[in-house]
């Protein structure tokens, strides 16, 4: 059975022209034996069976090739459109680093910025802290001559006023008078006495 199949295959295949002629005269046959009878609707199915099978033996390659274009064509969009996703996922990984990247920076300028700005807020305050130490000890210095200028004012004042009251005590002659007098020059040459 194969033997058969195989040779009316091989036979169909050389000889393809003489078969489409051998079917019209075997249809013509039938046609004039009245084995087939010829109606509407027999002849609308025999010209769509010819339409059908014409349609393929001569429609089969510019079909065939027209598919094969389109296929081709749409394997080069997807293709293309892969290349593309994966520029597009190569530039967005770029893009990602460079994103990353950056914010580092900043993270290392921010830190940067933060240590000299400490060391230069650090310096401010101990130019401060010595310019304030400075203006104090000015202050001090000039409250403190004021203060010895007040006390020697003072000073020379209580002198002026006691030189006054001893030479009125020395001047006045009156019996208490006179004896202050005296207490006053014991207790000085005793105090006179004790400083040598």
């Amino acid at each position: 059975m194969i033997l058969v199949y195989t040779f009316l295959r091989n036979l169909i295949e050389t000889n393809k022209r003489y078969l489409a002629l051998f079917y019209f005269f075997i249809g013509a046959f039938f046609a004039t034996a009245n084995i087939l009878v010829l109606n509407e609707e027999s002849l609308v199915a025999i010209c769509f069976v010819v339409f059908v099978v014409t349609l393929y033996v001569y429609g089969r390659a510019v079909i065939t090739d027209a598919l094969t274009e389109r296929t081709r064509s749409i394997s080069v969009e997807f293709d293309s459109l892969f290349d593309l996703q994966l520029k597009n996922k190569d530039l967005l990984i770029s893009c990602y680093q460079q994103h990353f990247s950056l914010i580092t920076k900043v993270h290392s300028v921010l830190s940067f910025s933060k240590s000299e700005i400490k060391q230069v807020v650090s310096q401010r305050e101990k130019m401060l802290n010595v310019l304030i130490s400075n203006q104090i000890e000015q202050k001090l210095a000039s409250i403190l001559s004021k203060e010895i200028v007040i006390l020697m004012s003072i000073q020379s004042e209580i002198v002026k006023l006691f030189t006054a009251e001893i030479r009125k005590l020395f001047t006045e002659k009156s019996n208490e008078q006179q004896r202050l007098k005296n207490v006053v020059t014991e207790e000085s040459i005793s105090k006179l006495e004790t400083i040598k």
